[in-house]
């Protein structure tokens, strides 16, 4: 079986990130060839992963003649090609599907997605295509390697760690969090804030925690945040992550979410708003707060029609997180069943895909 895989596994962003997790995971089923085509976002057109490389250096000079080509992109940007089968894979960060892209969705073969949330929705929004539940895979064995190789921070030893991993835009909803953190907990607690986020200078980044902090009025001085914004070295991403006592999503939507995946197989819990869409497959590490349904506003404008005020999301009750970040720093939690690591495996995702594929090219035949 030969698979021509389009992506910007490159651009070293979330979605760059699950297409290069869905390449390695589908390139070591037995009987599945891959090859990885690269696309950008951001123009980082040099591939430097290694196993990337490798693929590239394997098979990129052959003459691929695809059963099946799968475009792991925007809709907008996919092309239908007769001589083969076309799998689009997607995600999207709202309740419904911009009008703009069904048309697009509705003339492939098949489409995946992470999260029965996504798979409802589109569905609901008119895609007629057939979609797959398709999670992205996690090297779990990796993360935990790493995790005892990687750099600590020395503020983070010995006390309770509430954790948030994202970029720094509207949709990931930094506010809520620093709002229910500094409300809840004060100076006297042995507690921290670790924040790792990207897109925004550190300077700025403090200027805006300052001003959430003098908004409430609550007290004289604050909990100091630590921070951290651009990229880390992976071993050390995992070195500071395992040091989190609880991972907070207070994200108004989700695609997947990598970094909570991350946490949970480091065992470490995660709170997060209810209806955003984070998880296919719940366990005892997770614990959703109440959200009420909004409209969008204030979304990164990288493609004009997504997240508009015609599309909604869901927005974290401030005043339930406070109380739930209360609770898990008030109660331990205990090692819970790690079965779901199995299906996220990379090993078992291929396959999957493997599978999926398998079954279109039977259609196809018929």
């Amino acid at each position: 079986m030969k698979v021509l895989y389009i992506g910007n596994y490159n651009d070293g962003s979330g979605w760059g990130n699950a297409v290069k997790a869905n390449i390695t995971a589908l390139s070591i089923v037995e009987g599945v060839k891959v090859y990885p085509k690269s696309i950008t976002f951001n123009g980082n057109y040099e591939t430097k992963d290694e196993s990337m490389l490798l693929l590239e250096f394997k098979h990129g000079d052959l003459d691929c003649s695809p059963d099946v080509c799968i475009q792991h992109t925007l809709p907008h940007l996919y092309s239908y090609d007769s001589r083969y089968k076309n799998i689009g894979v997607f995600y999207f960060e709202a309740n419904s599907v911009p009008v703009e892209w069904i048309a697009q969705l509705n003339m492939m073969d098949e489409l995946w997605v992470a999260t029965h949330k996504n798979q409802r929705d589109a569905i609901a929004s008119g895609v007629t295509t057939p979609i797959k539940v398709v999670p992205i895979p996690l090297d779990t064995d990796k993360i935990l390697y790493l995790s005892g190789m990687g750099g600590k921070i020395d503020r983070m030893v010995d006390r309770f760690n509430f954790g948030f991993v994202g970029e720094f835009v509207e949709r990931k909803n930094l506010k809520a969090l620093l709002r229910a953190f500094h409300a809840e907990f004060d100076p006297s607690e042995p507690v921290n804030l670790f924040i790792k986020t990207s897109g925004v200078k550190m300077q700025d980044l403090q200027q805006y925690a300052n001003q959430i902090k003098a908004g409430l009025k609550i007290r004289g001085q604050y909990i100091e945040e630590i921070f951290v914004s651009g990229m880390m070295d992976e071993k050390d991403y995992y070195g500071v992550l395992s040091q989190c006592s609880c991972l907070v999503v207070p994200s108004r939507a989700e695609g997947w979410c990598i970094p909570a995946w991350e946490a949970m197989a480091l065992n470490i819990p995660v709170i997060s708003a209810e209806g955003t869409g984070l998880i296919p497959h719940e366990n005892e590490l997770m614990k959703f707060v109440p959200s009420r349904v909004e409209p969008c506003f204030g979304a990164l404008d990288t493609v004009s029609f997504l997240q508009t005020a015609d599309q909604t999301w869901n927005e974290i009750d401030v005043t339930e997180l406070r109380k739930a970040m209360r609770e898990r720093y008030e109660t331990s939690i205990e090692r819970v069943d790690a079965s779901w690591h199995e299906m996220l495996s990379l090993k078992y995702v291929g396959n999957t895909m493997k599978s999926h594929i398998e079954n279109l090219l039977k259609e196809k035949n018929v």
